[in-house]
């Protein structure tokens, strides 16, 4: 029998708050699955607060999404009240795979740690229509499991269809698992109609979790990732520059991919427009791809070139709101081509397109449009893409006749 004595054990369930990137321009949107109304669980003031109300609310940054969850602790959701809720929350979140929320929970965190701010929501198919037309540039899949891709690939699809012809299209990345055979013939889950602003990221990373344990590695959909790249590109460069490669495309928080690609594996990735994610020696693991979803033969294939025209539809068209219930002459074409003309130009310096052309004048403005009252301005312009492709010729010539 032991001799009387004390007994003292530490419970290590601290929560590290992540690293980030520096502040991005770029706003994420997530929407989580709405039957489980996980991400509900961290709207600030309880589930019956304003943004519990409202149907979405703003995470600002890591220190935003580590707080709210300190915060949710305290709630009366079953399960999760008082210093059980703080145990059970702080296990979960270091043990891969362990709830639905923990899931979602990881892939807010993973976007949060590019320097991008998040919308969050819970709500129906999708989002309320408050959220899906919020001043959102980028959304993302969120689940690896329990047959969450396809669900989250849904949400953002018709999140990017809802606006594309508006005046303010959202890009929108999806999650293709990395348990798909990999065929020419594989497509991508819940794909938008409006491809041209979509791009699928192959497979899952693992990554540590938030106790940086590295017994506990957490496995996660690429996907917001990819958007992460996005919002990266956004603050080093513009968007009409490719988040791939060695520059802008490298994965934050990452010890390994799922899956293994050979080269022929990356080639039949990208043949079916599958941006492909693996470790490059020496430099990481990277983002090795910019397609979009987009099946044409267009440059809208591109993600930088299809970016390029969702700028261009977002800084224009409150131009073209200008001239709205304004004189239809030639006084209020020469506002418009001049303003126009300035968002042009700077994009000509800043590398996004090399030529264009505004049509705004009788040829297009006839006397039977003017009549209609309706304006019209052609305005065309020529890309410039990136480069996919690098060809190299070595050769042992003897130049010494020429030196």
């Amino acid at each position: 029998m032991p001799y009387p004595g004390v007994t003292v054990r530490i419970l290590d369930e601290s929560l590290v708050v992540s690293n980030s990137e520096l502040d991005s321009p770029t706003i994420g949107g997530f929407l989580g699955l709405p039957g489980n109304h996980s991400m509900k669980l961290f709207a600030y003031n309880g589930p019956t607060g304003t943004e519990a109300q409202q149907g979405y609310y703003y995470v600002e940054n890591l220190a935003d999404w580590f707080a709210r969850l300190t915060s949710f602790y305290n709630y009366n959701y079953p399960g999760f009240s008082g210093t059980n809720g703080a145990t059970l929350a702080a296990r979960d979140l270091l043990t891969n795979g362990a709830t639905a929320w923990t899931d979602e929970w990881y892939h807010v965190h993973n976007f949060l740690q590019y320097g991008a701010p998040c919308y969050v929501t819970w709500q129906d198919s999708g989002a309320t229509m408050d959220f899906k037309y919020l001043d959102i540039d980028v959304v993302f899949s969120g689940s690896t499991g329990n047959g969450g891709t396809p669900a989250h690939n849904a949400y953002v699809s018709s999140m990017i269809d809802e606006r594309a012809s508006t005046p303010n299209p959202v890009f929108g990345v999806l999650a293709v698992h990395s348990g798909t055979t990999i065929t020419g013939a594989m497509t991508v889950t819940s794909s938008p109609t409006s491809a041209q602003y979509a791009a699928a990221a192959f497979g899952e990373k693992k990554h540590f979790n938030v106790a940086g344990d590295p017994a506990n590695l957490i496995i996660s959909s690429l996907a917001p990732d990819v958007a992460g790249c996005i919002a990266r590109t956004d603050r080093e460069s513009y968007p009409w520059f490719s988040p791939a490669g060695a520059r802008r495309g490298r994965i934050a928080n990452a010890v390994s991919t799922t899956r293994y690609l050979s080269e022929a594996d990356k080639s039949t990735l990208y043949g079916a427009r599958i941006n492909p994610i693996f470790n490059v020696p020496g430099e990481g693991i990277l983002l090795w791809g910019d397609k979009t979803l987009y099946t044409g033969t267009s440059t809208l294939s591109g993600i930088n070139v299809a970016r390029l025209f969702i700028y261009l539809k977002k800084t224009i068209a409150p131009i073209a709101r200008g001239v709205l219930f304004e004189q239809n002459d030639q006084i209020t074409r020469n506002l418009f081509i001049s303003a126009a003309d300035s968002v042009l130009a700077d994009v000509v310096a800043k590398r996004g397109i090399s030529e264009y052309k505004i049509i705004c004048d009788e040829t297009n403005n006839t006397p039977e449009i003017i009549e209609a009252k309706t304006f019209v301005a052609d305005i065309l312009v020529k890309p410039i893409p990136s480069i996919n492709f690098v060809r190299l010729t070595f050769t042992n010539k003897d130049l010494s006749s020429t030196l």
